[in-house]
């Protein structure tokens, strides 16, 4: 038996973690100089911006949907919904485990990363931030929105659809995923 969701939790939980990733940005990303931020910890990892970027490319994906949700999608049918498999799978897979290890390393795709080395911090800080406030003003509309009643295509594209309570999941999970790397690099970069 699958279980359910509560829908106000899920939603809580989102906004708590998404709002603890735009202050880290602010509070100390935005802090680093654009030498430091475009600096690699080792030639075959990715700088600040490179990881801040693939974040960028992704949420651009993910936003377009959900505000689409948000706007036309099938009203709340209920206080819980039931994750699909496969979304609650790639959405679980995602999520760092409790001592900060991965539970396993992803290869980004080609088109899922910076085309660039050298990259403008503004440009790629702001569009961070930006994707972040959006996620967090689309919550409030779609804590009104059947989370298991509306599906959203997938970065993979339109032919693999989550259902909207695990592709938020996925795509929040997936954020913390990244910005457990971006702290690690930090670490890296300003020792």
């Amino acid at each position: 038996m699958r279980m359910s969701l509560v829908q106000d939790e899920v939603i809580s939980d989102l906004r708590e973690r998404a709002q603890a990733e735009l202050d880290y940005l602010e509070q100390q990303l935005r802090l680093l100089s654009s030498d430091t931020l475009n600096q690699k910890p080792d030639p075959k990892s990715w700088s600040l911006l490179e990881c801040l970027e693939h974040l960028n490319i992704l949420g651009k994906v993910y936003l377009r949907g959900f505000r689409q949700k948000a706007d036309s999608g099938t009203p709340r049918q209920g206080k819980t919904y039931q994750p699909g498999w496969l979304g609650n799978y790639a959405a679980n897979s995602m999520l760092p485990k409790e001592n900060g290890k991965l539970p396993y390393k992803l290869k980004a795709l080609p088109f899922m990363t910076a085309s660039k080395s050298t990259l403008d911090k503004t440009e790629v800080l702001n569009e961070q931030a930006g994707q972040l406030r959006e996620f967090l003003t689309i919550l409030d509309k779609l804590a009104q929105v059947d989370l298991g009643g509306n599906r959203v295509a997938t970065s993979l594209g339109s032919w693999l659809k989550f259902k909207l309570g695990d592709a938020m999941r996925f795509y929040l999970n997936h954020q913390e995923r990244h910005y457990l790397q971006l702290r690690r690099t930090r670490d890296r970069v300003t020792a």
